[in-house]
């Protein structure tokens, strides 16, 4: 059986460096998956047909791409901007 990819969002990243406990969990080896010519282009339709209705930025539009093209889960604190990404796991709650 092959492991369930997962792609880290950047809010789960920058709480791991701000030294939150349950971002570590998820954190513990991962690998660098480089944004390609592919990646690039499906990005910039994401971003072309879901930035004006779901506020979807470049960087969230590419994050979206490396999900899809890579068939993995994407872990994020915010599903909002991610409307196009079908696998998506939102690992914990922040306290506010």
């Amino acid at each position: 059986m092959k492991p369930e990819r997962r792609l880290v969002d950047t809010d789960v990243l920058v709480d791991y460096l701000r030294g939150h406990g349950l971002a570590a969990k998820f954190l513990e080896a991962f690998t660098v998956v480089p944004v390609d010519r592919d990646i690039a282009a499906a990005g910039g339709l994401l971003r072309g047909r879901f930035g004006p209705s779901h506020g979807t930025g470049l960087a969230d539009a590419l994050i979206a791409a490396t999900a899809n093209q890579h068939d993995a889960t994407l872990v994020t604190l915010n599903r909002k901007p991610y409307p196009m990404v079908s696998k998506c796991e939102l690992p914990y709650a922040k306290a506010r």
